[in-house]
């Protein structure tokens, strides 16, 4: 299927020069962007979380403002250490990704969901930590937000041919 261009930029996707604009609902104990691993560039988002781990910490960021009937995917790469995290992503009305991930994956590996928008608006991205009691240490890289191309190109007719 043909994906447009990312709609997350900056930051948010790449934590070349920081966490952009993910925000921690619960919090990690470590949340920055760091250079001790990275899928591409230099850095990549860095979640750490225990001992003692906090339930479900979790962070998200609200993204651009959906188009009802369209499909959109969110696809992150992932490399953990330890524990496991879930990708979840909604719509403005709360609408869910179905399945929600629930990734692990002791090298680079590129996880994704998508979902066609049923309330236009803001969407919001999270990343759960869903492996508690024990630790969990997580990279997060190259998030993407991308709508499917559905158009079709438009052909114009042949002049004089016949």
């Amino acid at each position: 299927m043909p994906w447009g261009p990312n709609l997350i930029t900056g930051d948010s996707s790449t934590f070349e020069g920081g966490t952009g604009d993910w925000a921690q609902i619960q919090p990690f104990d470590v949340f920055e962007s760091s250079p001790l691993q990275a899928h591409s560039g230099s850095r990549s988002l860095r979640l750490l979380d225990g001992p003692p781990v906090t339930p479900r910490a979790t962070i998200e960021l609200t993204g651009p403002d959906l188009i009802i009937d369209k499909t959109y995917r969110v696809s992150i790469w992932l490399k953990n250490a330890v524990g496991k995290i879930n990708l979840e992503f909604y719509d403005a009305g709360g609408e869910p990704a179905t399945p929600w991930i629930n990734m692990t994956a002791p090298t680079w590996t590129q996880f994704s969901t998508q979902l066609t928008c049923v309330t236009p608006g803001p969407c919001v991205i999270k990343l759960i930590n869903t492996d508690p009691p024990s630790v969990t240490s997580q990279f997060v890289d190259d998030v993407a937000l991308q709508k499917l191309i559905t158009e079709r190109p438009q052909y114009l007719p042949l002049l004089g041919v016949g």
